[in-house]
């Protein structure tokens, strides 16, 4: 029997895009720009799976599970009341009449993105991306569709589903410290060492 890797979470697979840890942006951009044109594609139409003929999943409960989950961890568990989980929901997010990134809020993505006073100016498609209930190659693929719209804001928005996020991926699967500081780069140790000890007006946690 196959057995295939597949890397859904990024628009070029992170072992296809560099065989090793890289120290910026610059050098992974252009290492995926080489390869992009083999995974920018529209999917593919795939043939209905043949109904399942073999043993039968024992059923689950679902509502008896969710409620005894709940009912014990109620406290520890604040409902979600800002995102609405499930394909559709990522899609509306993303292409929807009404507030959709793409078709009523792209042109803003450019230069409001990182103004902490402009949260709709975010695509507000990151827990639809991590969750896995939208792909970052289909998000790709539809901005593509609307460059003519906001060049800039397309282009910026690519750079960060693309190249950015990437990029971290990069450095969790070839940095076996990624998750605390001994995998930061030297620099980047040294200055946070040096600035240690400034005094701050603000506090964040």
């Amino acid at each position: 029997m196959a057995v295939h890797q597949v890397d859904a979470h990024n628009l070029v697979p992170v072992w296809a895009a560099s065989g090793k840890l890289e120290y910026s942006a610059k050098t992974f951009r252009g290492k995926v720009s080489k390869v992009m044109d083999e995974y920018l594609l529209e999917y593919p139409e795939l043939p209905a799976l043949m109904p399942w003929d073999g043993e039968q999943p024992v059923d689950v409960d679902w509502d008896a599970l969710i409620y005894r989950i709940c009912s014990s961890e109620a406290e520890n568990m604040p409902e979600i009341d800002w995102c609405e989980p499930g394909e559709a929901a990522a899609m509306e997010v993303l292409l929807g009449s009404k507030d959709g990134f793409l078709t009523k809020r792209i042109k803003n993505y450019d230069m409001g993105r990182n103004d902490p006073t402009k949260p709709r100016a975010l695509s507000c498609l990151s827990p639809y991306l991590h969750f896995g209930h939208i792909s970052a190659q289909q998000c790709a693929l539809e901005a593509k569709k609307r460059l003519h719209l906001s060049p800039k804001s397309v282009d910026a928005f690519l750079e960060e589903l693309i190249i950015r996020k990437g990029l971290a991926d990069n450095f969790c699967y070839y940095q076996p410290h990624y998750d605390s500081l001994a995998g930061a780069w030297e620099w980047a140790r040294k200055t946070l060492m040096d600035h240690a000890a400034d005094k701050r007006e603000h506090i964040y946690t």
